[in-house]
């Protein structure tokens, strides 16, 4: 899936048993294998993780970035049917 910036995405995250649904908008286009702190990524725990071999992407929900697993992101569609790209 290839999404750009300012897309809305959403995904389910997943922590000592709790699941949360997060939906934000596409802050940043990581590209592969490189490292999304260079992209506005501020890690919360300062673990930023490796780099990825695939395109990946930050995504912004109120005042907190994630880089969530392109796997798990689901882009979200406007109330009358376009996809959140098409402003």
């Amino acid at each position: 899936m290839k999404l750009k910036l300012g897309d809305t995405v959403t995904w389910t995250s997943q922590s000592l048993g709790c699941y949360t649904t997060k939906t934000g908008q596409v802050s940043a286009i990581v590209p592969k294998d490189c490292r999304a702190t260079d992209y506005g990524y501020k890690p919360n725990g300062g673990v930023a993780g490796a780099q990825r071999n695939h395109e990946s992407y930050v995504v912004k929900v109120g005042y907190r970035t994630y880089w969530p697993r392109v796997s798990q992101l689901k882009k979200v569609e406007e109330r009358d049917g376009r996809d959140s790209s098409q402003n």
